[in-house]
């Protein structure tokens, strides 16, 4: 049950990191359409459907999983959990499960976010934005957002790198290769991957609480450190009122530009976390 629980892990965090980025591109690129679609409903389907999805693709690890005594460095028998992959439908599943949840997920990180930024410094918006006289704030804030979604996909890539290749080398490697590494060595390396892999999921709020104001204020806010501020909220009745002005000239074909302006200078009406 180990491998199979490990994996399943290390799988459902890819798929988390995947649905999380979706509800950006909602959110962002799209936020007329993210209002009624990531509801609070869906996001326990999908939560539930990634998490059964990871499970049934790890499955097989159950039947690849070999538990019994194996001669220890000092001669003694000590008893083993080790995943065998030696055949070739064995081989063909590992390939197939790397593409899945590494090769695929960072092509599709890639799209996700390069969608994003482009949105986010779109020139049209640019040009709608010059007259206002937080044109200068608006830009920076897009400029942090880009650099934050840049750091994830980098930090993807880095993380997930050393666990995906080193799996692929011990699987393609010759027997007597693994064994010339030496133990210490080899658990070495075993310790550094996996610490890399869940480093991943670990350093993404700490992104975040850097780089954007507006998750350390959601973050403040869900410790319960929350004060009443009567500026905030007449800005967040302000910003209601914009965005019924912006949404009717959106629909009316009138222009787009004033619900571009509301979007990114309002902060896409708190939809992201951003």
């Amino acid at each position: 049950m180990v491998p199979f629980l490990e994996n399943t892990v290390a799988a459902g965090s890819v798929l988390t990191i995947l649905a999380i980025s979706f509800e950006r591109y909602y959110a962002i690129c799209r936020p007329l359409q993210a209002q009624y679609t990531c509801t609070k409903m869906r996001t326990l389907k999908i939560i539930l459907v990634q998490w059964l999805l990871a499970a049934v693709a790890c499955l097989p690890y159950v039947a690849m999983t070999d538990y019994g005594d194996a001669p220890y460095v000092d001669g003694s028998t000590v008893k083993t959990c080790g995943t065998n992959i030696d055949e070739s439908w064995e081989k063909g599943y590992f390939i197939w499960l790397w593409f899945l949840f590494f090769a695929l997920p960072l092509i599709v990180l890639l799209a996700l976010y390069t969608l994003i930024s482009r949105t986010l410094m779109c020139d049209d918006v640019i040009i709608c934005n010059k007259n206002d006289p937080k044109y200068g704030d608006n830009q920076r804030a897009r400029k942090q957002v880009v650099m934050m979604l840049f750091a994830v996909v980098v930090l993807f890539f880095v993380c997930l790198l050393p666990f995906r290749v080193f799996s692929l080398w011990t699987v393609f490697s010759d027997t007597q290769q693994v064994y010339a590494l030496g133990l210490e060595t080899f658990m070495n390396i075993i310790y550094f991957v996996r610490v890399m892999f869940y480093l991943n999921s670990a350093v993404n709020p700490i992104i975040y609480n850097v780089m954007s104001t507006k998750f350390r204020k959601a973050f403040l806010r869900a410790l319960g450190c929350r004060r009443v501020d009567m500026q905030r909220s007449y800005t967040n009745h302000t910003s209601m009122s914009h965005y019924s002005q912006a949404t009717s000239h959106y629909a009316s074909g009138r222009t787009s530009c004033a619900y571009t302006h509301y979007n990114y200078h309002r902060g896409n009406n708190e939809t992201s976390v951003f």
